[in-house]
């Protein structure tokens, strides 16, 4: 999808109060833009007999998988991040575009065989990364209509059909600069993302000509933006309409050769093996030696630590696994030094367990399917 949108403006729909005014406008300019819509807004565009071109999902919740269900888009491709729940997947049959936003050990192994899928920026909100979508795709314009990050003065949260259209927040709440209100009501939360959202465009502005447009009619003010009306839409346009061809796109995209995938995965199995067996007699050794010295024991130990670390495909992705509890140990909530010995090596073992039979089940159903194809 790298620049495949280039000369061309994208309307980013996020679920906020406002995208109900917004809906008869772009219904309006359907086949005029790139309709790139976040979960929550996809039931309300449907609702409105408006199909997006994508929808983006990032978040790995399962409460996110009630925005897809009962939903009929059969067009619409899916923007899927490393961590979503899976059986959003399943929805988008021959239909999702992957791309990396969280673990950088991950994005490691996959460009070690040319499997690094595009990167996209995630911050507080998933409407960051479907602008950051608009400007991958070489945008050069991108309208938001819906990112109200407020609520209206009754507590409405969400737009007519979306998960939480019946949620109302009153309490708890502060007040932010609004866009046609001095202050508009929203959280302490939405108050972060409104920050984060600001110092994104600005970056954005700064690197990029892209421009940007926010339709509303209320929410809360944006940096970087300029604001217009719902029906003001149409006017900012640009003349190129042709569309992209999205299942000629998706059918000629580049993938690594099936062998070279099957074989990573099975040579990092076999490194995850070893690391598993290893941690596994140096957590024995390490509970032998607690509280004693011996240095036939200590100087084993050194050299199953050596094995291990030279299974360096296994341990860029063994050390997404571990990163919590290193950090729990660095932040002395362990004192004793057998006691955290002991921690990380059953961490070893345990997280190698997991990711060989992560990556075991990932090759035997890569496997399935090419063989299919």
């Amino acid at each position: 999808l790298k620049d495949k949108f280039s000369h061309k403006t994208a309307i980013m729909i996020a679920a906020g109060p406002s995208l109900n005014d917004c809906l008869d406008d772009l219904k309006k300019v359907r086949d005029q833009a790139v309709f790139i819509a976040v979960g929550q807004s996809l039931k309300p565009l449907l609702n409105a007999g408006i199909e997006p071109d994508f929808v983006v999902a990032i978040d790995s919740d399962p409460i996110t998988y009630q925005q897809f269900l009962e939903a009929d888009c059969p067009h619409t491709y899916l923007i899927a991040g490393d961590n979503i729940f899976t059986p959003i997947i399943d929805k988008f049959p021959g239909r999702t575009f992957f791309f990396s936003n969280a673990l950088q050990e991950l994005a490691f192994w996959l460009d070690d065989f040319n499997a690094l899928r595009g990167r996209l920026e995630a911050g507080g909100t998933v409407a960051v990364t479907a602008i950051d979508l608009a400007v991958y795709m070489g945008c050069e314009s991108v309208i938001f209509c819906g990112l109200d990050l407020a609520f209206q003065e009754d507590g409405t949260t969400h737009a007519t059909g979306s998960q939480w259209q019946n949620q109302r927040i009153k309490k708890g709440t502060i007040r932010v600069d609004g866009n046609y209100s001095k202050d508009v009501p929203t959280t302490k939360q939405m108050a972060v993302y409104i920050s984060i959202m600001n110092i994104f465009l600005e970056q954005l502005v700064k690197a990029k000509s892209t421009k940007f447009y926010n339709a509303n009619t209320g929410g809360a003010k944006l940096e970087s933006t300029e604001l217009i009306t719902p029906s003001q839409i149409i006017e900012k346009l640009k003349e190129n309409t042709d569309k992209c061809n999205l299942d000629s796109l998706y059918i000629t995209g580049e993938i690594p050769p099936a062998d070279l995938c099957v074989e990573k995965m099975e040579t990092t199995i076999s490194e995850l093996e070893v690391i598993e067996e290893s941690a596994e007699e140096l957590l024995k050794l390490s509970v032998k030696l607690a509280g004693k010295s011996s240095r036939k024991t200590l100087a084993r130990m050194a050299k199953l630590d050596k094995i291990i670390l030279k299974q360096e495909a296994a341990i860029q992705l063994l050390n997404c696994a571990v990163m919590s509890t290193c950090m729990h140990l660095i932040s002395g909530n362990v004192d004793d030094s057998d006691d955290q010995q002991q921690l990380l090596y059953h961490q070893l073992k345990g997280g190698a367990n997991w990711l060989i039979w992560l990556l075991s089940s990932t090759r035997d159903k890569y496997i399935s399917i090419n063989t299919e194809v």
